[in-house]
Order: structure tokens, then C-alpha cells, then sequence
């Protein structure tokens, strides 16, 4: 490598006095920050907890899940669907089946039409 003439040299040796001043800035600014969080850390730890703050939160989740378990396990269970006598049955399956039938129906009818030759 090529050796430095003595104008580069002065740049470079300012340069570098210049970084050095800079970084040593930069770390004290750096200290300033973790002492300033340190401090507040300290400070927050030294303060009485508020734990009375989790308390309704924590007692309304008990409610809540004893609530919930009395509904589930105590009560007894409603029927929700009536339960339908044997003329009701069979109306509701005649039903079924006309609705079926009546699809086989429109599938015949639109067999036929696409087996109709265009005219186009």
C-alpha cells in the first residue's frame, strides 16, 4: 500500500480525532439513557403494588365461571324440539318427498331441453 503524503495524513488524523469525540458523545449519551431507565425502574419497583386493582377482575371471572358450571352441570336440560306424534311424522316425510320428487322432475325437464336440437 501506498504510504500517505502528508496532507492525507492531517485529514486522516483529523478524521480520526473527530470519530473518537464523536463516539465517546455517543457512549456518554448512551450511560445518560440506562441511568435515567435504571432509576425508573427503581422507582417503579419501590412502590407499593396495586394488587386491589385484580381483584373485581378476578372475582368477576369466578362468578362468571361458577355460573357457567351451575348452568351446565345443575340445571336440568330443556328439550328444545317438540316432540312430534305420528301424523306430524308422516306429513313432514310426505313433504320431504314432494320436494324430491319435484327435483327429479326439473332434472327430466332440463334433460329434455338440452337433448332439443338448436335451432341456432
Amino acid at each position: 500500500m501506498d504510504e500517505l503524503n502528508d496532507e492525507d495524513q492531517q485529514w486522516a488524523e483529523r478524521a480520526g480525532q473527530q470519530l473518537r469525540s464523536q463516539e465517546h458523545a455517543i457512549a456518554q449519551n448512551a450511560q445518560a439513557r440506562l441511568r435515567s431507565a435504571r432509576s425508573q425502574a427503581l422507582q417503579a419497583a419501590s412502590e407499593p403494588s396495586r394488587s386491589w386493582f385484580v381483584w373485581p377482575a378476578w372475582c368477576a371471572g369466578t362468578v362468571s365461571a361458577a355460573v357457567f358450571a351451575w348452568i351446565v352441570f345443575i340445571t336440568d336440560p330443556v328439550e328444545v324440539l317438540p316432540v312430534m306424534d305420528d301424523l306430524e311424522m308422516a306429513a313432514a316425510q310426505d313433504v320431504e318427498l314432494l320436494e324430491e320428487l319435484e327435483f327429479v322432475a326439473w332434472m327430466l325437464a332440463e334433460r329434455e331441453f338440452e337433448d332439443e336440437p338448436s335451432q341456432g
